[in-house]
């Protein structure tokens, strides 16, 4: 008798809806920008505030493709940004919000 494969994969995951991972609307570093804002998403809440170098460092791109990858986001209402200023230098993190993909659906039915 074979033992079968054990699933070790571990329970803390990052919820994405399928239709990210199904459209041809979003390319490659729109789906993984998205896919990495919703990993820092508070749950429940749907804001992060990952600086722009994290962003680029996760998803494996420039920080200047990352500000062209938000924008574009933005623009396709798949997320909010909300420009934030503080602290001694004048900058912080943007705020983010993941609205979903309602609007994404529908522009594709």
């Amino acid at each position: 008798m074979t033992t079968k494969p054990k699933d070790s994969r571990r329970t803390n995951f990052t919820i994405i809806e399928n239709e990210i991972f199904d459209t041809d609307k979003l390319d490659i570093y729109e789906k993984m920008t998205y896919m990495v804002l919703c990993r820092f998403a508070k749950e429940g809440r749907g804001e992060c505030f990952p600086s722009y170098e994290t962003i680029s460092s996760k998803v494996g791109c420039s920080v200047r493709k990352t500000k062209g990858v938000i924008k574009s986001l933005v623009e396709k209402k798949l997320i909010a940004k909300e420009v934030r200023k503080g602290g001694r230098t004048g900058s912080c993190s943007n705020l983010y919000y993941i609205i979903g993909t309602a609007e994404l659906v529908e522009k594709s039915q």
